[in-house]
């Protein structure tokens, strides 16, 4: 069994996670777990030995059961923060994920059960997204930029 880049040491922390910004038209897809108050990304961790893009495609199928997808690197971020009393240090690649009418039909709103815990799944408007409280706040900014290009960002706080 694959083992996640997950580690700690005393306070520390350093993971390396794939996060899927999937689209349809003037739409994007977030996910909110029931004990958490926030919206976030489709995705997981990258386990060892893995890629990014296979990590992403794995991700999106165990999670949406999507297939035959085409994620775009978009966005690597370095990000620093606080968490559960330790100080974190993750990797977060994003990929861009354009669905087409039939992988849209395929994923209407509604509940799932990930991880032993209850998730929703929201179609946003994109205009709408700043009006959701979202993590990581690098969600607010995807809408505006151009998917052709790879975005790295590194995020202190």
């Amino acid at each position: 069994m694959a083992i996640d880049i997950d580690f700690s040491s005393e306070n520390d922390r350093f993971n390396v996670r794939v996060g899927g910004y999937i689209t349809y038209k003037d739409e994007v897809l977030l996910e909110k777990a029931s004990d958490l108050d926030f919206y976030t990304f489709a995705g997981g961790r990258v386990k060892i030995n893995e890629d990014t893009n296979t990590a992403i495609r794995r991700e999106i199928l165990e999670e949406l059961g999507l297939k035959n997808i085409s994620p775009k690197l978009m966005y690597i971020a370095e990000n620093h923060f606080p968490w559960l009393g330790q100080k974190v240090n993750q990797f977060l690649f994003i990929y861009h994920i354009e669905l087409n009418d039939e992988q849209y039909e395929s994923l209407p709103a509604g509940t799932k059960i990930q991880d032993s815990k209850t998730e929703r799944v929201y179609w946003i408007n994109k205009k709408d997204i700043k009006k959701y409280k979202c993590l990581p706040v690098l969600i607010y900014d995807l809408p505006k930029l151009d998917v052709g290009n790879i975005t790295h960002n590194i995020n202190v706080q």
